[in-house]
C-alpha cells in the first residue's frame, strides 16, 4: 500500500500499478491507454511518481474486467460508474452453473468451501474414472467454463478463480506427463501472445493430442513472435498452437497470424483456437493457418495430418 504526498494535491492510498495490473490480469499500458481515452481510472502518484489506485478504483476495475471477459467492448463500459457497471453485469444471464446433474456441482461447492484437498481428490478421482480424454471433455472444459462465469458474474472472487486454476493446471500438466512420448508426432509447440494471458485452454490442447500420440511443448502464456519462430526451429516443430480468449482484440488475430506465419515460412502448420476466434473463419484466410471452435475442431485436425503423413 502506498500514501503520496497531500501538499502535492496527490492525497491518495492505493495500491501501485504493477500489483493492480497483475491481481486483475490487466496491463499496465492498458491501464494507462483507458486513463487517457475514457477519464478513468484516475490514479493518485506516490512519492516516485509511480501510479497508485484507491480501492474503490480497484473494485471498478475489477467489475470492468468481468465485463470484459463477458465479451463486452472497453468504450462501452470503462466509462461507466459502478451502478451501470453492476446492473450490465445483471444482464449476463446465463447459469453458473450447468442444470443437469453431474459431477461440476459437487466440486463447485467444494471451491467455495475452499477446500482444496477435497476439490483436488474429486478431480483426480474424475480424471481415473473416465481417462485423460473424457476427463478433459466432460469435466475439465464445463468446469473451466462454470468458474468462468461464475467469476465474471461476481459469484466467485480472484483468489477462487486462481485456487481452481492451478489445481486443474497440476492435474492436466501430470496427465499429460504420463501419456507423453519423447518421439510421439506431430511435434507441437503450443503457447499464446503478448497480451494473451490465458493459458488454461492450451492444457487441454495438450491433453487432447498427447493422448492421441502427439509431443507436445508449452511455451506458458505471451510469448513474442520471433521467440515462437526460433522455438519452432530449433525443436523441429511440426504444428504452431495458439490460445486467443474472448476478450483478445479480434481486430488483432488476423495479424498476428499473419506475422507469425511470414516468421515461420512455409513450414508448420498454425492452429489457433479459443473464444477469440470464433467468428473469424471468414475473415481470416491464410494458408497452413487452421481456427478450431472446439477441441474437436483440433481432434479431426490431428486425424488429417496423421493420414497426408502416411500418405507421404
Amino acid at each position: 500500500m502506498a500514501r503520496t504526498n497531500s501538499d502535492s494535491g496527490l492525497d491518495v492510498t492505493g495500491l501501485p500499478i504493477g500489483v493492480v495490473a497483475r491481481d486483475l490480469g490487466l496491463s499496465q499500458d492498458l491501464l494507462r491507454k483507458w486513463e487517457a481515452r475514457y477519464g478513468f481510472p484516475e490514479p493518485g502518484r506516490n512519492a516516485h511518481g509511480e501510479r497508485v489506485y484507491p480501492q474503490a478504483q480497484v473494485d471498478r476495475l475489477r467489475l470492468i474486467k468481468r465485463l470484459l471477459d463477458a465479451g463486452l467492448r472497453p468504450a462501452h463500459v470503462v466509462p461507466q460508474g459502478d451502478a451501470a457497471l453492476r446492473a450490465l453485469i445483471n444482464e449476463q444471464a446465463p447459469p453458473s452453473l450447468p442444470a443437469e446433474d453431474g459431477p461440476i456441482e459437487p466440486m463447485f461447492d467444494l471451491l467455495r468451501e475452499h477446500d482444496v484437498p477435497a476439490l483436488e481428490a474429486r478431480l483426480q478421482a474424475e480424471l481415473l474414472r473416465g481417462g485423460l480424454e473424457a476427463f478433459v471433455r466432460d469435466v475439465a472444459i464445463p468446469m473451466t467454463e462454470a468458474v468462468g462465469r461464475a467469476w465474471s458474474q461476481g459469484e466467485l472472487d480472484v483468489f477462487e478463480e486462481h485456487i481452481y486454476t492451478e489445481a486443474i493446471g497440476r492435474l492436466l500438466r501430470n496427465g499429460i506427463a504420463e501419456v507423453s512420448h519423447a518421439r510421439g508426432r506431430p511435434r507441437v509447440v503450443l503457447t499464446t501472445l503478448p497480451d494473451e494471458r490465458h493459458g488454461l485452454g492450451l492444457l487441454f490442447v495438450a491433453a487432447m493430442l498427447s493422448q492421441r500420440g502427439a509431443r507436445c511443448l508449452s511455451l506458458g502464456t505471451e510469448m513474442p513472435i520471433p521467440e515462437i519462430a526460433r522455438v519452432v526451429r530449433v525443436m523441429h516443430a511440426d504444428i504452431v498452437g495458439l490460445s486467443f480468449s474472448s476478450v483478445y482484440p479480434h481486430r488483432l488475430i488476423g495479424a498476428t497470424l499473419r506475422e507469425l506465419r511470414g516468421q515461420l515460412g512455409e513450414g508448420p502448420e498454425i492452429w489457433a483456437g479459443g473464444g477469440g476466434v470464433a467468428n473469424l473463419q471468414h475473415s481470416v484466410r491464410l494458408r497452413g493457418v487452421r481456427l478450431f471452435t472446439s477441441i474437436d475442431d483440433a481432434q479431426v485436425a490431428l486425424t488429417r495430418w496423421s493420414e497426408v503423413q502416411a500418405q507421404g
